[in-house]
């Protein structure tokens, strides 16, 4: 992802905050299958060490693994969404940051768990930030993604007096698999669920596991 496209990932998020936080901030009361993948992704990686919530927006997922017992960094790309995070849960470490440039070192994470992260990458966007968490993830450390199912781009605006257009791109599992072993992944499950009626927008979403190798 060039420059200018994060800039205005960014911006857009900056844009849709605080708006963003009351509509996802409580989002997993309502989806249980959600909790259960986070549940046996925690119970893998909370003795480990530090867990990473890529993406992080206002914090749902960060707050949620840390009621599970792990240590969390949340990381967003959004300054304004990193500032509702922290207001929400002021217990947790949130920082602005790029995922395709974090600044842990290398073998450093237990586990990222990264909710639509991806939703503005093409494949090889996808591919540069699968580069940089195997990276810093432990040997043996585990990722969790989710992404939207398809093959549909969808162009959102937000702003008034400002507008600010991104993408939203759905993926095809068969693809992510492929460039997520081509980085050195091993997948362990991929589970694929249908959207929850009335609560979301009506995708199928895929949910994987890798694990990176010794």
């Amino acid at each position: 992802m060039d420059d200018e496209t994060k800039k205005r990932v960014a911006r857009f998020y900056d844009l849709f905050s605080q708006e963003y936080s009351r509509i996802y901030f409580h989002e997993l009361d309502h989806k249980p299958f959600d909790r259960d993948m986070l549940d046996t992704f925690s119970s893998s990686v909370s003795a480990n060490g530090t867990v990473c919530d890529i993406g992080c927006g206002p914090g749902e997922i960060a707050a949620y693994l840390r009621s599970r017992g792990c240590t969390v960094i949340g990381i967003d790309i959004s300054e304004e969404m990193v500032r509702e995070a922290r207001r929400l849960s002021p217990d947790i470490s949130f920082e602005i940051g790029d995922m395709t440039h974090l600044r842990f070192p290398d073998n450093f994470l237990a586990g990222i768990a990264a909710f639509y992260a991806i939703v503005h990458c093409t494949y090889d966007d996808a591919k540069d930030a699968f580069y940089e968490f195997y990276r810093v993830l432990q040997p043996n450390g585990v990722l969790l993604l989710t992404f939207h199912i398809g093959t549909e781009v969808l162009r959102i605006e937000k702003g008034t007096s400002e507008i600010v257009a991104v993408d939203f791109r759905f993926l095809d599992p068969d693809i992510i698999g492929q460039k997520l072993t081509e980085v050195g992944f091993t997948i362990e499950e991929i589970k694929v669920r249908p959207p929850y009626p009335e609560i979301e927008y009506q995708s199928k979403r895929a949910y994987m596991l890798a694990r990176k190798r010794k």
